[in-house]
């Protein structure tokens, strides 16, 4: 009888820590569930798991409030605004049948057909465009805190048909720099070549990289107030 109680009460303990080394792998692996939630930086990944948790270990699970980025705004603001500024410059000089728009947040693609700016196997560029070069480098050239334009030409070697068609669109491309270079853009910020790609427009690529956020934002708080 004594030996039967024994081996009853030696089950018992086992039973316990069966259950105890049950309950320790749960929480090892909810603990492991949440930090492969965080390494993924995905929010409402997180939030799945958070209230999974804590539904299995019987908490209510609060609700995440995630705020709006309140500077997001002043930055796409800052964005687009350089963009109408491209476009406004383009349109005070070409006629819309001759350039193509295309913009992204922080890009903006221009294609321009080759008589506005070049005549027929020629690769000077015409002189009555003197003034957009002028104006497109004084934009360029605009003080902006925190953030610089980069302009990257490039020019379809089949734009003409040509005795050498990659010299003569070659020649093209780093005239259209070289314009903006005598006006004081830094080369640094300019590249030009020809391509092998087929289509008979210049593509001209702005990049708009910001350095300095916070720059960029405070400036933008700055031309907000002042109805820029």
């Amino acid at each position: 009888m004594a030996k039967q109680l024994k081996d009853k009460a030696k089950g018992g303990d086992s039973s316990g820590t069966i259950v105890l080394m049950l309950g320790l792998y749960l929480i090892l692996l909810a603990f492991f569930i949440l930090l492969n939630a965080i390494s993924e930086v995905a929010i409402d990944k997180f939030e799945r798991a958070s209230q999974s948790i804590a539904s299995g270990f019987g908490f209510r699970a609060a609700q995440t409030v995630i705020k709006d980025d309140p500077d997001e705004a002043l930055v796409n603001e800052f964005y687009e605004k350089i963009a109408d500024d491209i476009q406004e410059v383009f349109s005070a000089y070409i006629s819309n049948s001759q350039f193509e728009v295309e913009s992204t947040r922080d890009t903006m693609i221009v294609r321009l057909r080759a008589p506005a700016f070049f005549d027929e196997g020629e690769w000077k560029i015409i002189s009555s465009q003197a003034s957009f070069f002028t104006d497109l480098a004084d934009l360029m050239n605009e003080k902006r805190p925190g953030a610089r334009i980069i302009l990257d030409i490039r020019v379809p070697s089949s734009i003409e048909e040509a005795p050498d068609p990659v010299e003569l669109n070659g020649l093209r491309a780093s005239q259209f720099a070289r314009a903006l270079d005598e006006r004081g853009v830094n080369s640094n910020f300019i590249t030009s070549a020809v391509t092998e790609q087929e289509g008979d427009r210049i593509v001209l690529l702005f990049t708009t990289q910001i350095i300095d956020r916070v720059a960029v934002v405070a400036q933008a708080r700055i031309d907000s107030k002042g109805g820029k």
